[in-house]
C-alpha cells in the first residue's frame, strides 16, 4: 500500500511552531546558577508574532552571551562602552515605539468612526517567556507595544480612515525596526565571539553559556536571523564590531509626521489620496 505524502506545513502553522520554540526556556548555562525571571505573553498581531518567533531567541540569547563574553575579553571601561552601544540602540527603538503608540491613541481617539473598542485576533499565542538578562525584558515590552502598534493600525483600518495600502505600510514599519534591533544585538554578539576566539577565551565561555547552536545561535559568527515576515524583507546589516561600535544609525530614528497614519485629525479621502499617490 502507497504511504500518503507527508502534508507539508502552512506558513501559520510554521509560525505557531517558532513561538513554541521561543517559548522554550534556555539552554545556555546549564550548570550554572544564573538568575531568570518569568513573562506571561499574549501576543495577537501577525507582526509582534513574527518578531518573537523570529528574532527573540537569537536576541535574547546573544545578549546573554554578551555579557558573558565581555566579562572575560574586554576591560571593565571598554566593556561598558560596547554595553552602552547596546543600550543606546535600545533606548532609541524604545523612544521611537512609544511615540508612535502615543501618537496612533490620539489618532483613534479622533478618527475611529464610532467604532468602541480595537480588534480582537482569532490567532493570539500566548506562553510564558525566560528572560536572563534587562535588555531581553525590554525587548519582550518593544513586542507588546509593536502588538499594540499594529492593534491601532487595523482598528483604524476597520474605521475606514486609513486604507490598506497605508495600514500594511505602517505595521511593516514597525516590525522591520524592532527586526533590525535583534540583529544589531546578534552583531555584536558576534564580533564578541571572534574577539574571544583570538584572545583563547572560547572554550570558558562556553563551559558557562554551553553549546552556542543549542539556542539557534549561528556560532559561525557570518549570518544574522532574516526579517521576513509579514510584509516583511531580508536584511543584510553589515557586522558590527567591538573595537568601533556602532550604534543605531540616526536615519532610522522616526521623525514625527514621518510614520504612515495620520498624525492628526484629517478627513478619511485626504489620508487614501496620498496613500494612492
Amino acid at each position: 500500500m502507497a504511504k500518503s505524502p507527508k502534508r507539508r506545513a502552512t506558513g501559520g502553522q510554521r509560525l505557531r511552531d517558532r513561538l513554541d520554540a521561543a517559548l522554550a526556556p534556555m539552554t545556555a548555562g546549564r550548570g550554572y546558577s544564573f538568575p531568570v525571571i518569568q513573562q506571561a505573553v499574549d501576543v495577537k498581531s501577525p507582526q509582534a508574532q513574527f518578531v518573537l518567533a523570529q528574532e527573540f531567541k537569537p536576541a535574547a540569547h546573544s545578549l546573554f552571551v554578551l555579557d558573558v563574553t565581555l566579562r572575560f575579553t574586554l576591560p571593565p571601561k571598554e566593556m561598558e562602552a560596547v554595553i552602552g552601544v547596546v543600550e543606546k540602540d535600545i533606548a532609541t527603538v524604545e523612544k521611537d515605539l512609544e511615540f508612535e503608540l502615543a501618537r496612533l491613541k490620539i489618532v483613534w481617539a479622533d478618527n475611529r468612526a464610532g467604532l468602541v473598542d480595537l480588534p480582537t485576533y482569532k490567532g493570539a499565542h500566548q506562553g510564558v517567556l525566560e528572560i536572563s538578562t534587562p535588555q531581553a525584558a525590554r525587548f519582550v515590552a518593544m513586542v507588546r507595544m509593536l502588538d499594540e502598534i499594529a492593534q491601532y493600525y487595523d482598528g483604524l483600518w476597520f474605521s475606514g480612515d486609513i486604507n490598506t495600502a497605508v495600514r500594511m505600510a505602517g505595521e511593516r514599519q514597525w516590525q522591520q525596526r524592532l527586526a533590525k534591533l535583534g540583529h544589531r544585538i546578534v552583531q555584536q554578539r558576534m564580533r564578541a565571539w571572534k574577539d574571544a576566539g583570538r584572545k583563547g577565551k572560547q572554550a570558558e565561555i562556553q563551559a558557562i553559556v554551553g553549546p552556542l547552536g543549542a539556542d539557534g545561535l549561528d556560532v559561525s559568527g557570518d549570518s544574522v536571523p532574516n526579517s521576513d515576515g509579514p510584509g516583511g524583507e531580508p536584511d543584510n546589516s553589515a557586522d558590527v564590531g567591538i573595537s568601533q561600535p556602532v550604534a543605531a544609525s540616526d536615519e532610522e530614528s522616526v521623525a514625527e509626521g514621518d510614520s504612515a497614519a495620520p498624525s492628526k485629525r484629517r478627513g478619511k479621502g485626504s489620508t487614501n489620496d496620498a496613500a494612492a499617490e
